[in-house]
């Protein structure tokens, strides 16, 4: 197995891939916004609550997301 490649054998780096960074960080954000909801939803109709820290994970990700969107809109 080779870890190195000589210069002269190494094959040219692809070209950067064009996508949209804020589509995708928007359609994560509603994601965790649509997980957060049906967390709230489910946790009225169970007899057995869910664990706190499943809603806190989904408004931790909302918060992560609209910090990304103003994050990657400025690129």
């Amino acid at each position: 197995m080779k870890f190195r490649v000589k210069e002269s054998e190494a094959k040219p780096d692809p070209e950067p891939i064009e996508s949209n960074a804020t589509l995708a960080v928007l359609l994560g954000t509603l994601a965790w916004l649509l997980g957060l909801i049906a967390i709230l939803l489910l946790n009225q109709t169970l007899s057995e609550p869910l664990p706190q820290w499943w809603a806190l994970t989904c408004i931790f990700g909302i918060c992560l997301g609209i910090f990304g969107f103003f994050k990657v809109r400025n690129r």
